[in-house]
C-alpha cells in the first residue's frame, strides 16, 4: 500500500460542505491526500458558503478544467457522493480508470434530491459503499455507516444561563416536507414560541442567512439547540450543538442511535434530548424550566463531543477504509 494515498471527493454540488471536510481533514490529520471537486454551486446567498476546500469543474466548451482533470488522473481513490450525471462518469473513468472508487449518500430513499439508488445507472465500479450515519443505514443495509464530521473547534466551556432565561436556537435549512429529511415541525415550532411569549425562553431566529461559522458561533451563545424531531433521525445540527456545549435537542430513536454508536465504536450514548411531536410541549416545559438539567446536559455533550467527535477522529474512520482498499 502507498504511504500516502491520493482521494479525490466528487459532487454535483457542495452538499452542505461535508466532502470537503472530509478531505480538508485528510490532509490536515492523516498522511493522505485529499482533494474535493464539486459540479455546480448553490444560488445566492448560500453560494461560496461551502466550497472554500473546493475545486470547481467547469465542463462547458472552452473552459479550463485542467486542474479537476489532473486531480481524477493522479487520483488512487475516486470518492463519489450522492448521485453523478451518467456522461460525466464516463469522463472520469476514461480519465482514471484503474482508480479504486466509493459511494457515498447523503439522503434517502424516494425522496430528493437522490430519490433512488443511483449506483447501476452512474456505470462506475465501485468497491465500497458508504451511508451517513444517521437515520440512512436503515434504508441502506448494506452499506457501511460513516460520520458527518464537524471541523469547528469544540466550545472550550458550555455559556451559562445569564438573565434567568435559556438561549433556545431553532434554524431549519428549510421547511419542506419528506420521510426522512423533513425538519420543520409546527408542533414545535408553536411550542417554542409560546415559551419565548411567556418569557420562559430567549428563541434566537436568525433573520438573515448566516455562513456556516457565523451560525456555529452564534450557537455557542446558547444553551440549547434544536434539530428536528419529526424523522427518527438526526442531522449536522446536533453534532454542531455537541461541539457548541449546548442541550441538543432531537427525536432520534434507537436505531439511528445504534447506527451512529456503531460508527464511532462507541459503548457511550449520545446525549441527546429526545424529544417527539407526541410529547414537545412538556418536554421542552420540563428542560427550559430546569438551569441545572440543562447545565448537566450541556457537559455531556462537550465530554461526548471530545471523546468520539474530534475531526482527527472522525477522519481516521474513513483514512482506514482508504487503507484497507488499497491493500
Amino acid at each position: 500500500m502507498k504511504s500516502s494515498i491520493n482521494i479525490v471527493h466528487i459532487s454535483l454540488t457542495p452538499l452542505v460542505g461535508s466532502p470537503g471536510k472530509i478531505a480538508d481533514c485528510l490532509n490536515r490529520y492523516t498522511p493522505h491526500r485529499g482533494e474535493f471537486i464539486y459540479l455546480s454551486d448553490y444560488p445566492k446567498p448560500l453560494s461560496g458558503s461551502f466550497t472554500s476546500s473546493g475545486v470547481y469543474w467547469d465542463r462547458r466548451p472552452n473552459k479550463d478544467s485542467g486542474l479537476a482533470v489532473e486531480l481524477i488522473k493522479n487520483a488512487d481513490v475516486i470518492h463519489i457522493h450522492n448521485a453523478v450525471y451518467r456522461v460525466v462518469c464516463d469522463e472520469i473513468y476514461e480519465l482514471n480508470p484503474t482508480a479504486s472508487y466509493v459511494f457515498q449518500t447523503h439522503s434517502g430513499l424516494r425522496e430528493g434530491p437522490l430519490y433512488f439508488d443511483a449506483t447501476e445507472m452512474m456505470g462506475l465500479p465501485f468497491k465500497r459503499f458508504f451511508t451517513i450515519a444517521q437515520a440512512y443505514p436503515r434504508l441502506y443495509q448494506n452499506y457501511e455507516p460513516v460520520p458527518n464530521i464537524i471541523s469547528f473547534p469544540a466550545n472550550p466551556e458550555p455559556a451559562l444561563i445569564e438573565g434567568g432565561r435559556p438561549r433556545v436556537l431553532f434554524s431549519p435549512t428549510h421547511s419542506r416536507k419528506a420521510r426522512w429529511g423533513g425538519k420543520g415541525s409546527k408542533v414545535l415550532e408553536e411550542t417554542l414560541t409560546s415559551l419565548s411569549s411567556l418569557g420562559r425562553i430567549e428563541y434566537v431566529r436568525p433573520k438573515s442567512f448566516l455562513t456556516p461559522y457565523e451560525l456555529f458561533s452564534l450557537r455557542k451563545t446558547c444553551q440549547i439547540s434544536v434539530d428536528e424531531i419529526i424523522t427518527g433521525g438526526f442531522h449536522q445540527v446536533s453534532l454542531e450543538a455537541l461541539g457548541a456545549g449546548t442541550v441538543c435537542v432531537n427525536g432520534s430513536d434507537y436505531f439511528s442511535n445504534l447506527s451512529f454508536m456503531s460508527c464511532l465504536g462507541s459503548l457511550d450514548e449520545p446525549p441527546f434530548f429526545r424529544v417527539t411531536e407526541d410529547d414537545c410541549v412538556e418536554r421542552m416545559t420540563d428542560l427550559v424550566s430546569s438551569p441545572d438539567l440543562i447545565l448537566k446536559y450541556q457537559q455531556e455533550s462537550l465530554r461526548f463531543f471530545d471523546n468520539y467527535l474530534r475531526p482527527e477522529k472522525l477522519v481516521s474512520i474513513y483514512a482506514q477504509k482508504y487503507e484497507e482498499l488499497l491493500q
